[in-house]
């Protein structure tokens, strides 16, 4: 359920554009070189957002944020429902921002494993739910000329794709143009 401050704007929201965000958190990151950078960086800061964004904000999986957010029916409210990703962002991982999932997790009988199908399923409902709203849901890929970024880190450790959706706002630009209708 929404914040009870946010209930009187609910009416208001139409469409959802995700510009690679992880919305399954960073289960299963195939990146290791950024999963190292991950755990240093919650050894050093242990900023809440990465405890939360790695499932280590509660020793038990399903009282963390993540898992939490997931049982929520905020896509509930959006006619409209557009995921942006790339296959190159090194920082989330690619199944996490198309809300799918991937070949570690549907291996996986842990508990982990049931509960991120779990969270998955929840997002999915969501999603697919109530076909009388007539919702478009959109996944799409951009692939960026990584020759033009050179051998550097940021390109190295997936950064620069990550990078490069929030620098240039070309593909809002052309959601814009191509679809009208889904931002009136």
């Amino acid at each position: 359920m929404a914040e009870s401050i946010m209930e009187p704007f609910l009416r208001y929201l139409y469409t959802y554009v995700s510009l690679s965000g992880p919305h399954l958190g960073y289960l299963y990151s195939s990146n290791s070189l950024f999963n190292s950078g991950l755990w240093v960086l919650k050894k050093l800061r242990g900023t809440q957002c990465i405890h939360q964004l790695t499932f280590t904000d509660d020793p038990d999986i399903q009282n963390t944020f993540i898992y939490k957010l997931c049982k929520q029916k905020t896509l509930d409210h959006f006619k409209n429902i557009i995921l942006i990703s790339s296959p190159q962002d090194g920082y989330v991982p690619y199944h996490s921002a198309r809300i799918e999932s991937c070949l570690a997790a549907s291996h996986d009988t842990s508990k982990k494993g049931i509960v991120f199908q779990e969270m998955l399923n929840n997002c999915l409902d969501q999603i697919y739910a109530n076909p009388s709203k007539r919702r478009l849901f959109m996944r799409c890929d951009v692939n960026f000329d990584t020759t033009a970024y050179g051998k550097n880190l940021n390109s190295f450790i997936g950064r620069a794709a990550h990078i490069e959706f929030l620098e240039s706002d070309i593909f809002s630009k052309f959601l814009m143009w191509s679809f009208p209708e889904l931002f009136q």
